[in-house]
């Protein structure tokens, strides 16, 4: 039966496409029957001290499992697994806790209480890897817990289309050197991998901090408590000038705070727990719009990898179909399934859009992506903050923000482009290599989400 519902998943997964606009289905989900405590096996805490002696150890390991994946995961992103505890009955007191670690023992999650209290599901957050270790501890403070673990989660390769425009300019974060570079690296940490679970899968989108505890993104990926109460929210998830994987603060989404899931909004405003730490920057709306070729750039997580920069030939450009709403606008910035909920920024670092929405249709190239309107995205709740956290400190010699033209945000040391930085486009040291996307130019509707 569990292989049967993963297959049915496979197959939904195979199939994901189409008009209306929809999350990237990267997981899948796997049913599972771990119940703890286990049938007719005594637990005995490790290490517990001295019950006479009234030194019961509260940390003491009562039980551990390692749980795997059922099968062999994707390689579109790094490995990773979630798990879903459910009938969860809790201990008359407090002194117990349940680890989620990986099998060199580092801890990525710790359920107590305060989390478990309303009975679950609950969800884990994600452990790096094929196989996570859930552990209890307590000694004899666990007497009366109760819980099964009835679900896994890990990434499988779906259908992450790209979505370019022109040649594929998608890059790591850490090979960008152009002449913006103060405004992506003061920005790029406000945005986060958002992970979450539907009745088809495991699906991704991105995200941006734009409060002390709020996370905006696109309302087709979570606009409801019950999705919202599935979400991982994975900031600082990039490559390291070694190209290895860096993972910082994972959180939870905890409230749907605000919706506006009309056609040509859909976004959604999230309240997240516990609060991202200071190194993580809080963006700022600048309140309107982009304008004729004005250069932006795009932070993102496509096809859930880890984050990436799309900054060349990245603009706003609008066509007939673009135009259809009156809260969106086109652009350029080159884009993969996943990256739905992105911002889009000025140059100065200021969010000017949301991007909402690519096509399906691999081979098209010359026609442009969709983003939800910055002044739309503060109608949607997301007021710029007072004091936004750029993540960097500003440039004691730059002007004072009186006579920077950056709205409201922290004024950041931009250099000046030089007179051939055209129409949209970047300059950079060494951009690194780029990949051409497949097929010919071609003609369509941009109407599937990234």
């Amino acid at each position: 039966m569990r292989w049967l519902a993963l297959l049915l998943v496979l197959a939904a997964m195979a199939f994901a496409g189409g008009a209306a606009a929809q999350p990237f289905r990267g997981g899948a989900v796997s049913e599972l029957e771990i119940v703890f405590p286990p049938p007719g096996i005594a637990l005995a805490p490790e290490d517990a001290g001295d019950p006479a002696a009234g030194d019961l150890a509260t940390d003491a390991l009562v039980w551990a499992k390692t749980i795997r994946s059922p099968v062999s995961q994707g390689t579109e992103a790094p490995a990773q697994v979630r798990l879903r505890l459910s009938a969860i009955a809790l201990p008359p007191g407090d002194g117990f806790r349940i680890e989620i670690a990986d099998l060199r023992g580092r801890v990525y999650d710790t359920l107590d209480r305060p989390l478990l209290e309303g009975g679950g599901p609950v969800w884990t957050l994600g452990v790096p890897g094929t196989a996570a270790s859930l552990r209890v501890r307590g000694g004899d403070a666990v007497e009366g817990l109760r819980f099964t673990i009835d679900r896994i989660a890990f990434p499988f390769d779906g259908k992450a289309l790209e979505s370019v425009f022109g040649q594929n300019d998608l890059m790591d974060i850490k090979d960008y050197t152009g002449i913006h570079l103060a405004a992506v690296q003061g920005v790029e940490t406000s945005v986060a991998r958002i992970d979450f679970v539907t009745a088809l899968g495991g699906d991704v989108c991105t995200g941006f901090r734009i409060g002390a505890d709020l996370v905006q993104t696109s309302s087709h990926c979570i606009a409801d408590g019950v999705t919202c109460a599935t979400a991982s929210i994975l900031f600082g998830y990039k490559k390291n000038a070694f190209n290895g994987i860096e993972r910082g603060q994972q959180v939870r989404c905890v409230e749907v705070v605000a919706v506006d899931g009309a056609a040509g909004a859909d976004t959604a405003l999230l309240r997240v727990s516990p609060v991202p730490e200071a190194g993580y920057a809080v963006a700022a709306l600048r309140g309107d719009d982009p304008v004729g070729d004005e250069p932006l750039f795009m932070v993102e997580h496509p096809g859930g990898e880890p984050k990436k920069l799309s900054i060349i030939d990245c603009h706003r450009l609008d066509t007939a179909l673009t135009a259809q709403s009156a809260d969106t606008f086109g652009h350029t910035c080159d884009t993969k399934g996943g990256a739905s909920g992105a911002p889009i920024f000025d140059v100065a670092g200021l969010v000017v859009g949301q991007h909402r929405a690519g096509h399906d249709n691999p081979d098209i190239t010359d026609q442009p992506n969709i983003a939800t309107k910055g002044s739309r995205l503060v109608l949607a709740g997301g007021d710029p903050p007072a004091e936004p956290a750029m993540g960097i400190e500003p440039d004691p010699d730059q002007p004072p923000p009186g006579e920077a033209p950056i709205g409201t945000a922290r004024p950041l040391p931009l250099p000046t482009a030089p007179p051939d930085v055209g129409r949209g486009t970047d300059v950079q040291a060494d951009q690194g290599p780029s990949v051409s996307s497949p097929g010919s130019s071609g003609g369509g509707l941009p109407d599937t989400e990234n």
